[in-house]
């Protein structure tokens, strides 16, 4: 009986067919060696994960035909965090896509409990930007991911060409009014959280009085004493004392001072050189040394959920301070966007730059 090639060679090739795709990291390897020499494909490979360009789609049901739903899922301090929201949002309005945001599950802020009815730590302070919820993300049809290269790209998008990495510590004027617009229009605080913020505002700000004028300070110490490579050379307390008392009680002046440091003992300076004048939240984890505040253990219920809380509330508390002195910090580039969204400029500003280290 004659030996139907034809057949057999269908056979097989029908037989490797299934074998890989059961075994995708086969099938991945035998592209790639197929391949090998096709400079297209091999340009197609390096740049997954590196191209500020593609978006990336994935179908997991068939909710929101209509809506293009753009993932944001970030991760780090508030500070930094805050900006990369921002970047994300000016990316899903430049794009008509529906922006849905997450915190990260290893997010520093995390608790292992749900915290007012939600896991997700993002949903903790903030509202959703629309009425897109996380869990519908996982039965839509078309989502879309944010991307790390893509920050890159968008700090282009606004004008602030950041020389070591994108949101970093060189900023201008034009992009943070940029992103106060986005800000004021898509970022905003829950219920709970605004109402906690406008009670601790009420408490520690005087008010009533017109003759009263607030400084917002903001004093970066722990870990920023070990000189990080591309991070801010620390702002010296004397350095800020000299700052402050240039302003102080002047005609029409700043009468008091509201100090945001995850220091503890640049605070005791602060209080012994101020007094009264000096205005803080004692309730704040501030650290000791040269360790980050939010990395040491505290024995206090919900204590990552309300270390983000504390970095957004002296966030927000330095934005609504008639003016400001800093050093360079994403707390207090973040406070600078949330002023203009909110209040519009500083009376007066004064950011303390003693450039970045370099080893």
């Amino acid at each position: 009986m004659a030996v139907n090639k034809f057949y057999w060679k269908y056979r097989i090739s029908e037989h490797i067919k299934t074998f890989l795709k059961k075994h995708p990291k086969v099938n991945y390897l035998q592209r790639v060696l197929r391949h090998c020499n096709d400079a297209t494909f091999v340009n197609n490979v390096m740049t997954i994960g590196h191209n500020p360009n593609s978006l990336h789609l994935q179908s997991y049901g068939e909710k929101h035909p209509d809506k293009n739903i753009f993932f944001i899922e970030v991760n780090g301090a508030m500070g930094a965090m805050y900006r990369y929201m921002l970047y994300a949002l000016w990316e899903a309005e430049r794009l008509g896509f529906t922006p849905v945001i997450k915190f990260h599950d290893s997010c520093i802020y995390r608790e292992a409990h749900l915290i007012d009815g939600t896991d997700n730590a993002f949903e903790y302070y903030f509202s959703q930007p629309t009425d897109v919820s996380l869990s519908d993300v996982y039965e839509s049809s078309r989502v879309f991911f944010l991307e790390l290269p893509h920050f890159s790209r968008i700090e282009y998008d606004l004008g602030n060409l950041n020389p070591d990495a994108p949101v970093g510590y060189v900023v201008n004027e034009e992009y943070l009014k940029k992103l106060a617009g986005v800000a004021r229009k898509h970022l905003h605080l829950n219920e709970k959280t605004k109402r906690f913020f406008e009670n601790s505002f009420w408490k520690l700000l005087p008010r009533g009085e017109s003759e009263k004028k607030v400084l917002g300070v903001h004093v970066r110490g722990t870990d920023f004493a070990l000189q990080w490579e591309g991070h801010p050379n620390m702002v010296t307390v004397e350095d800020f004392f000299s700052a402050i008392d240039d302003v102080l009680d002047k005609e029409g002046g700043f009468t008091h001072i509201f100090l945001a440091t995850d220091d503890n003992t640049r605070l005791e300076a602060f209080k012994e050189r101020y007094g009264e004048r000096l205005l803080y939240y004692e309730d704040v984890h501030r650290g000791e040394g040269v360790r980050l505040a939010i990395l040491d253990a505290l024995d206090r219920e919900n204590t990552h959920y309300l270390d983000g809380l504390e970095a957004l509330r002296d966030m927000y508390t330095l934005a609504a301070c008639d003016g400001l002195i800093a050093g360079l910090s994403q707390i207090s580039i973040s406070a600078r966007i949330r002023r203009l969204a909110d209040y519009g400029p500083f009376e007066y500003m004064n950011i303390l730059d003693k450039g970045l280290y370099r080893s």
